[in-house]
């Protein structure tokens, strides 16, 4: 019982903490309208893009502000998008924002000791380590499903791998 109290403890310290850190502005755009307003940062978050973000990239970024930048980056797959590199341009614009895993805002759930956003990807199916290859009914994202299933896209493509 003991064991149980300080994790329950420490998981509520690391919320709190982390809860602290949270901008009390949410994103008030739509994904889709948020996307778009983002449109001159497309050469800069493109796979394997060398191009640094233009003066009408970083612009666009300020404008949109953190918090509609967090639900493109920890939205659904967008074709063309490195989400790494999409959540690099705060820093690539000198923006003053705080990192996407840090925002707390919409519904989260705690799973084996993880706080995870209820972004669900629309996967095709998942595979797990325990199954093979066996195609399964995909879990909402990576951070719930189970370490070491891949979720993946209809073409069979990989969205992510759960740690």
């Amino acid at each position: 019982m003991k064991h149980f109290s300080s994790k329950a403890m420490s998981l509520l310290l690391i919320m709190i903490a982390l809860m602290a850190q949270v901008e009390s502005t949410p994103c008030t755009s739509t994904f889709f309208s948020a996307l778009v307003q983002l449109i001159p940062c497309r050469s800069a978050v493109a796979p394997f893009s060398p191009i640094p973000p233009t003066d009408s990239c970083c612009n666009a970024l300020k404008a949109l502000g953190q918090p509609c930048l967090c639900v493109l980056v920890n939205g659904p797959p967008i074709a063309g998008v490195d989400r790494s590199m999409a959540s690099q341009l705060p820093d690539k614009c000198t923006t003053d924002f705080e990192p996407c895993g840090m925002i707390m805002g919409g519904d989260m759930k705690i799973v084996e000791g993880k706080i995870c956003p209820q972004i669900c990807y629309e996967a095709a199916y998942m595979t797990c380590p325990s199954t093979g290859d066996e195609h399964l009914s995909p879990a909402c994202s990576c951070c719930i499903a189970s370490t070491g299933c891949t979720l993946y896209n209809s073409d069979g493509t990989p969205i992510c791998t759960a740690s």
